[in-house]
């Protein structure tokens, strides 16, 4: 083990150079120390008259940057510092005589980001831009030169922590409201519908590249990503297609009309194979079982029901929602429901009725709902056009694991491809993608870096930030 001793107080941001050669720290005294791997100092600098908050080494080892406190009240400063590169040839030496304090004197740019008390600073992947975590709960991305390039709100508490995706194209961040939140900078949008008339959509098909609509019109249709139609639209002999769903193995179609009837379609023939009548409020969501034997509906009394491919009920609906079900579905087992609907609640349950978690979110009505392929979370979307994700293996879990805005207008429709890609499609007929597993990634790397920054901050208790 190697201690790195010189700071007089304590010492609250440690980062490493890439290649593993600099470290460089800093504390309460205000002074940034770089090191080599073997606990000599190589350079020390004034960095701020009071505290250093966070330091981070560019990818390519040339600059540092940091943020932190000149004094109380204002001085809440980043500043970005070049790395001389002697350093790095001190770095691999044995011995080192005295620390050098001329060439990270003046930091080359300076500016204050007006987000209260700054607590992270981070490089982006390719070193052209930084992100701030702020303690008025803003996410700030900048230039090099100071200049902001967007800003993030949402966050209800200080924002302890930020980290960029490997490709740069999001941001996660986590704050003391206990919610690690992730921020697309680059949004994956592929098109938008040519008709904007859908009533409700599916995605389907091969690796999840095809969507259904049912439509205003009476009608369903059939889209690829790009929002081209792939094929004619055929009726369903209705005034109003309200919710349509595909079975797993897609080759059927179950869809719900304005007339209280359900009808199961086969897709190959795009002929009708069996209706009935739902003697129910209206259907707004529809899920068939993956053994294709179940129909499960969603209905604007905020009741569900089970029914069998012949149209008879299997037991007595299920009841916990206020309001309208928007969206239902069953876990790829079939073992399993979700349900998500106008009282902002997410609701897992069991086949025999009974729900066995709630989720809430205040405000905004729960559009969509599906599980992702092992179970152990729920993906919801909401009027507010957010993307939720809900962790099932925490038993104490009461916020999303992680939240983000699509900027899509309310989401209508959600899709998780091989449990990696999640499409969304938007009140403004937008359709984007989200790489899911990068955003799980993500939220490792910030909660790394939180719970790194408490184990340096004694006085500071231990939160449960991450899941």
């Amino acid at each position: 083990m190697v201690e790195l001793k010189g700071h007089q107080k304590p010492v609250k941001s440690i980062s490493f150079s890439s290649d593993g050669q600099l470290i460089a720290s800093g504390g309460d005294d205000g002074i940034i120390r770089l090191w080599n791997f073997q606990g000599q100092e190589l350079a020390e600098f004034t960095g701020y008259q009071k505290s250093v908050n966070s330091l981070s080494f560019s990818r390519d080892n040339q600059k540092l940057t940091s943020v932190g406190n000149d004094d109380e009240e204002d001085g809440n400063f980043v500043r970005v510092w070049i790395v001389d590169s002697k350093l790095f040839q001190q770095s691999i030496k044995t011995a080192v005589k005295t620390p050098i304090q001329a060439p990270l004197k003046k930091p080359i740019k300076e500016w204050n980001a007006e987000q209260g008390k700054l607590w992270d600073v981070v490089f982006s992947p390719d070193d052209q831009q930084l992100a701030t975590a702020g303690g008025d709960g803003t996410v700030k991305i900048w230039n090099l030169e100071g200049q902001e390039l967007e800003e993030f709100i949402g966050h209800k508490g200080p924002v302890r922590s930020v980290s960029f995706s490997p490709d740069g194209q999001q941001l996660a961040s986590s704050s003391d409201d206990t919610i690690v939140r992730i921020w697309n900078l680059q949004n994956r949008e592929f098109n938008h519908f040519n008709d904007n008339n859908f009533a409700n959509i599916a995605s389907f098909g091969a690796n999840d590249r095809q969507i259904i609509s049912g439509n205003k019109g009476g009608t369903i249709s059939f889209w690829n990503l790009q929002g081209q139609q792939e094929r004619q639209s055929f009726s369903t002999n209705s005034r109003r297609v309200t919710s349509v769903a595909l079975s797993q193995d897609s080759q059927k179609i179950i869809s719900s009309s304005d007339d209280g009837k359900i009808s199961l379609w086969n897709l190959q023939l795009l002929q009708e194979g069996k209706s009935f009548p739902t003697n129910a409020s209206p259907i707004k969501s529809l899920a068939l079982s993956p053994d294709n034997k179940k129909i499960l509906g969603g209905s604007d009394d905020g009741k569900m029901y089970l029914w069998d491919l012949q149209g008879q009920l299997l037991q007595k609906p299920f009841e916990g929602h206020l309001g309208a079900v928007n969206s239902v579905a069953f876990s790829q087992d079939g073992k399993q429901i979700v349900s998500g609907g106008n009282d902002g609640t997410v609701r897992l349950w069991k086949l025999d009725g009974k729900w066995t978690k709630i989720f809430q979110i205040y405000g905004p009505q729960i559009t969509a709902v599906t599980f992702t392929p092992d179970k152990k979370r729920i993906i919801s979307s909401d009027s507010k056009g957010r993307i939720q994700l809900w962790n099932l293996q925490d038993p104490k879990a009461q916020l999303p694991s992680s939240s983000w805005d699509t900027q899509q207008g309310a989401v209508k429709s959600i899709s998780l491809a091989d449990g990696k890609q999640l499409t969304t499609i938007g009140s403004d007929g937008s359709i984007k993608s989200w790489p899911i597993q990068s955003s799980n990634e993500l939220i490792q790397q910030v909660c790394n870096r939180v719970r790194n920054y408490l184990q340096n901050n004694s006085n500071l208790q231990e939160r449960d930030l991450c899941p």
